[in-house]
Order: structure tokens, then C-alpha cells, then sequence
């Protein structure tokens, strides 16, 4: 089991790694969702929620960077779904300190005791279940045995770059609320 206090440790060592970055109010949640999902199937879902922030919200940080101070964390994180730890990038780079663990336990709730998937995706009908675990195995073996469709079988990818969209939308909403943005005048 991965604990909270772990997270934290990660996301530390990336804000002091990586610095703290502006992005925008994600107004078209939908549109963030939709990058989300691609980038899943470009690469992984890691990179997805990473990828749908620098194109939808303006965060300046490229996903190279991410995967070159990974190294450099405290608490190896590859057992847990890649589309929260892309998320608590965003975090570490975009909130302010004292709304980090807030943010981390409201994602990890939403993420462990949702039915997911929520994204429509590819329009197909993929079965909801919630993850009970941040565990990438765990989650996918969770949804397996709750709806009954094999683990390595293409309904499971689709779920999963499904996820990755359900991540980043939520996530998103959580730094709309977290995250002061001065107002664009004109």
C-alpha cells in the first residue's frame, strides 16, 4: 500500500526539482479530457494527464522533464497508476503548498471509490468499477473481477485511457478551485 505521506515526499522533491509554474483555469474540461485520453494512446497515462495540462491549461513543463527527475525522488512511485502520478506533478508545480495534501487526498478518494470509467472515450461501452487501490495492478485486477473481462484484453486499455481523461479532469477541477487566476482583462 502506497500511504499519503509517501505522495507528499514525491511531490515535494518535484516542486523543489522542477519549481512552481503558472497554468490557466481549465474552462473546457471536456477538450482536457479528450488530450487526456490521446495521449494515453500516444504513450501511457502518465504522460496523457501531463500532455492534456500543457495544451489545455499552459503549464510549461514538458513531459521530458518529469521522466528525467523521476530518478531523482524519494519514494519510487511505477506501482502506482501513472495518470494520478502525472496529476500530482501538476500539483507540485501548480498549487500553492498549503492546498497540496488536501488536493492529493481529494484526487486519491475520487480515483479509489468512483466507478470508473466516467469518460465516454472511444464511445464503446467499457463497464465502471471502482479501483480500491492508487496501485496500477491492483486497480486493473479490481476491475477485472468486478466486471469480469480479462486483464490484458483491449477493453482494459480502453479503461484505462478512459481513466487517465476521469484523472485529469479531476484534477483539474480540484486546481480551479485550489489555484487563485488573476482575471484576463480587456
Amino acid at each position: 500500500m502506497f500511504e499519503i505521506k509517501d505522495i507528499l515526499k514525491n511531490i515535494e522533491k518535484y516542486r523543489h526539482l522542477l519549481g512552481e509554474r503558472s497554468l490557466l483555469k481549465v474552462e473546457d474540461l471536456q477538450k482536457l479530457g479528450e488530450v487526456a485520453y490521446k495521449g494515453y494512446w500516444e504513450r501511457d497515462c502518465e504522460y496523457g494527464v501531463i500532455k492534456a495540462f500543457t495544451e489545455v491549461a499552459g503549464l510549461d513543463i514538458s513531459f521530458d522533464e518529469v521522466i528525467e527527475n523521476k530518478m531523482k525522488i524519494p519514494v519510487k512511485w511505477h506501482s502506482i497508476c501513472g495518470a494520478l502520478t502525472g496529476a500530482f506533478v501538476v500539483f507540485a508545480v501548480s498549487l500553492p503548498e498549503e492546498e497540496i495534501e488536501s488536493a492529493v487526498r481529494e484526487l486519491v478518494e475520487f480515483h479509489n471509490n468512483t466507478s470508473l470509467p466516467i469518460f465516454s472515450g472511444n464511445g464503446s461501452f467499457i463497464p465502471s468499477a471502482s479501483p480500491d487501490s492508487v496501485l496500477c495492478r491492483d486497480s486493473i485486477m479490481n476491475w477485472a473481477k468486478k466486471t469480469g473481462i480479462p486483464p490484458r484484453s483491449a477493453e482494459r486499455r480502453e479503461r484505462c485511457a478512459r481513466i487517465t481523461a476521469d484523472v485529469a479532469i479531476k484534477a483539474a477541477e480540484i486546481v480551479n478551485k485550489k489555484v487563485r487566476f488573476s482575471e484576463v482583462v480587456r
